[in-house]
């Protein structure tokens, strides 16, 4: 019996339960790994069994049926695990180009931190305290 369905539509439940369960920054990562995964186990599948019926002896054809699928199931596996990677170094690139993350590039200096934990001391000790350094904020960050 022959289906209109390709195989790849079988992995959309795992795909977005993996994604829906991962941690924040790494959805995108998960998605494009485990779909350029499934994505390219067919095409595994059809070149690794190509390659073992002309690699294998006679003696080891009958097992060819259960080893081709885990090779093929493994190199997809792996095919993922850099698309992965891939879409986390470029997702990091983007956010070193932008300077996305707190601060961008500045560069904290020892003082300006010693000033910043004794203005939390300050206030938090009185009410006085805090609005003396409230208003003097923006000569600490210079």
């Amino acid at each position: 019996m022959h289906s209109d369905r390709p195989g790849f539509y079988g992995g959309v439940p795992q795909i977005a339960f993996s994604s829906f369960h991962t941690q924040r920054g790494e959805v995108l990562p998960t998605f494009v790994g485990n779909s350029v995964g499934i994505a390219s186990y067919p095409a595994a599948s059809a070149i690794i069994g190509a390659a073992t019926r002309f690699m294998l002896p006679a003696a080891l054809a009958p097992a060819a049926p259960l080893t081709v699928p885990f090779i093929a199931a493994v190199a997809s596996y792996r095919v993922g695990l850099l698309a992965a990677k891939g879409a986390k170094l470029l997702g990091q690139f983007g956010y070193k180009l932008r300077h996305i993350e707190m601060g961008g590039d500045y560069q904290d200096t020892e003082t300006a931190q010693a000033l910043r934990m004794r203005a939390v001391s300050d206030m938090s000790s009185a009410m006085s305290y805090s609005r003396r350094w409230l208003g003097n904020e923006a000569l600490f960050m210079r």
